[in-house]
This record gives structure tokens, sequence and C-alpha cells, in this order.
């Protein structure tokens, strides 16, 4: 299973299904429209991980 077919509902149903950037995350999987220039990119598990659970804290 691609982590995008996971967290794109999770992320539609917070902000709808019009998004403005595309995401990419570590496995190669993605989502949102292809032709915006602004691309999203999770490399690792841990950064979709804080952003989730963490969002405000620092480095």
């Amino acid at each position: 299973m691609k982590v995008a077919s996971v967290v794109a509902p999770l992320v539609e149903s917070i902000v709808g299904s019009d998004l403005p950037v595309r995401v990419r995350c570590w496995d190669g999987s993605g989502f949102g429209p292809a032709s915006v220039a602004t691309t999203l990119r999770f490399n690792s598990p841990d950064a979709l991980r804080r952003l989730l659970y963490a969002p405000g804290a620092g480095p």
C-alpha cells in the first residue's frame, strides 16, 4: 500500500479536495494536482509524523 493512498483522504477531509500543492511521499507516491508549480515533499515518515503531532515545534 502506498503512503499517498492513506494520507490523501486524511488531508482532503481537512482542507478539501482542491489542494493548491502537489504532495510527494518518501515511497514515491503522491497526490494533488500535477499541474501546480509547488510540491510539498516528505522525505521520511518522521517528517510527516512531526508535522501531524507537533506542528508548531521547533527543530
